[in-house]
């Protein structure tokens, strides 16, 4: 399994400057994200303001997924004060290749082979809308099994552990 968390740097400095210009971007954002996901066999299994979660069957896919999802945002027509933003202007290579145009996206991708337990402590599962990502990121490796044995990552009917 593999999982890939996003996150827009400087967003909130971006929304603070131009929050008309940010909310158009963002929907650009989440446009080129999504147009992604099902063509690299992925699952969105939550999205927070800016930040994507992610769940891929295969690393390979995941990676091949944030390649295509960073050269599309590099080509997208971002409004032009989108470009004001230090963590969204235009930089390029002493070569003058484009390094960086519009927003930037930060991508995380935790790939492993989770275990099936539930929580040592309530001897529950977890609910996918009581964490948030930091804590997801915490108990991965622990607890993440419980949330595909119930299909909130693998909606295919793949099943790998049961209550």
């Amino acid at each position: 399994m593999t999982l890939v968390f996003t996150d827009v740097q400087g967003s909130t400095t971006q929304w603070e400057m131009h929050p008309l210009v940010m909310e158009k971007a963002l929907e650009m954002h989440d446009k080129v994200m999504r147009s992604h996901i099902e063509e690299f066999t992925g699952y969105e299994v939550k999205t927070e303001g800016d930040a994507f979660f992610i769940s891929f069957e295969r690393p390979e896919d995941a990676i091949r997924f944030c390649f295509k999802v960073q050269v599309d945002l590099l080509k997208e027509e971002w409004a032009e004060d989108v470009f004001k933003h230090p963590d969204a202007k235009i930089e390029a290579s002493p070569s003058g290749a484009v390094l960086y145009r519009g927003l930037r996206v930060r991508m995380g991708v935790h790939t492993g082979e989770p275990t099936c337990a539930k929580n040592p402590v309530t001897g529950g599962l977890p609910s996918p809308d009581t964490h948030t990502l930091f804590s997801l990121l915490l108990f991965f490796t622990h607890l993440l099994p419980s949330f595909r044995s119930h299909g909130l990552l693998w909606p295919r009917g793949k099943q790998i552990c049961q209550d």
